[in-house]
């Protein structure tokens, strides 16, 4: 009987539950949905033909969009009115139209410049000259009908003394567009040396140098020597090579001036140069001077007898005892066929036989 009613009151509990649960019915829990990521897109892959067409897809995009042309549009003062104006292409302009254009320019300018007459050189200007002529020096330059910008100075110079060793120094300058300037500076010949059938000019120094023609001998003591003087008689001749210094000033001009020494030989000393134009002086006109390498220096008179004063040293001593001796001989009344004054202290002569 217990039994029953505890199986009784567990139903009744139920129940009561039950019937409560239903009045009152709980609300119902959100279903929570799971967003998932999406997952990263595949990788594609494509061969050289699928890349090429992208390229080509690119190029037509790139020309279409340089084909294109822009619109511009103005608004009116009225409401709602405008104006379309004339559109305009697109223009790119690539660095390599840019670079043809710049090389044609100047392939066009340095033409111009390389056939224009106006900088073609017609002579050079000399300055400067008394033995050699303007003709003889733009002859030695080459330089008519050249262009100005192929002309070097230095090597111009270096060529005309080369050319000319008479020519002691020498400075050639080029001026824009067409000017060449030419200043020379010769050796000045006091006398000239005449040996083995060869004439020489010589200066003041001593330095000699051939002459260019028949009309520069005139006027200069001749000296006809039998052999060589006496400081070159086992000595090759001195040659001075030409010595141009460093660049000067940088002026307007196109090139510089470079002035260079002269290739002149050393025939004689300075002193004996003296000698020679002091015993000129002294000699009676007309008479022929003379070397003789045994008996030094000397002339040949009008009167057919040779005189002979040696060496340069006492040259002027040497002079006095000669007078002195010529006019005993003229109270003598004899001829002599020669008078030697070689040794101051010690002269003699020969009478006609």
């Amino acid at each position: 009987m217990a039994e029953a009613t505890r199986t009784f009151r567990r139903s009744d509990e139920i129940r009561r539950r039950r019937q409560v649960r239903h009045a009152n019915p709980k609300p119902s829990r959100r279903k929570r949905k799971s967003i998932s990521m999406p997952s990263s897109p595949p990788v594609l892959t494509r061969d050289a033909a699928m890349g090429e067409g992208w390229k080509n897809d690119k190029r037509r995009k790139d020309k279409h969009a340089k084909g294109t042309r822009r619109r511009y549009d103005v608004a009116l003062n009225t409401q709602g009115a405008e104006i379309r104006l004339p559109s305009l292409p697109r223009v790119h302009v690539g660095w390599r139209a840019v670079s043809f254009v710049l090389a044609s320019t100047l392939l066009f300018v340095l033409y111009q410049f390389w056939d224009s007459p106006n900088y073609r050189v017609d002579a050079a200007q000399v300055h400067g000259e008394h033995l050699l002529t303007s003709s003889q020096i733009n002859e030695a330059l080459g330089v008519t009908g050249e262009i100005i910008f192929t002309l070097d100075a230095s090597t111009m110079a270096h060529d005309l003394v080369d050319k000319y060793k008479e020519i002691s120094a020498v400075s050639v300058r080029l001026e824009f567009p067409q000017t060449v300037l030419v200043t020379v500076t010769e050796c000045t010949p006091v006398l000239i040396w005449f040996q083995d059938g060869e004439l020489n000019m010589v200066d003041e120094e001593g330095m000699t140098f051939p002459p260019r023609d028949e009309i520069t001998l005139d006027g200069y003591p001749v000296v006809e020597a039998s052999g060589a003087p006496p400081q070159l008689a086992s000595d090759e001749p001195v040659e001075t090579e030409p010595i141009l210094p460093d660049f000067e000033e940088l002026a307007d001009e196109l090139s510089l001036g470079l002035p260079a020494s002269g290739k002149a030989k050393q025939l004689l000393s300075k002193e004996m140069v003296a000698a020679i134009l002091f015993m000129a002086d002294k000699a009676p006109a007309n008479s022929q001077l003379i070397y003789d390498p045994e008996h030094g220096l000397g002339w040949r008179d009008q009167g057919d007898w040779i005189v002979y004063l040696g060496d340069i040293q006492d040259i002027e001593m040497k002079l006095h005892v000669y007078e002195a001796i010529l006019q005993h001989l003229k109270e003598a009344n004899t001829r002599p066929t020669l008078i030697s004054v070689e040794f101051v202290h010690a002269p003699y002569y020969e009478l006609e036989q």
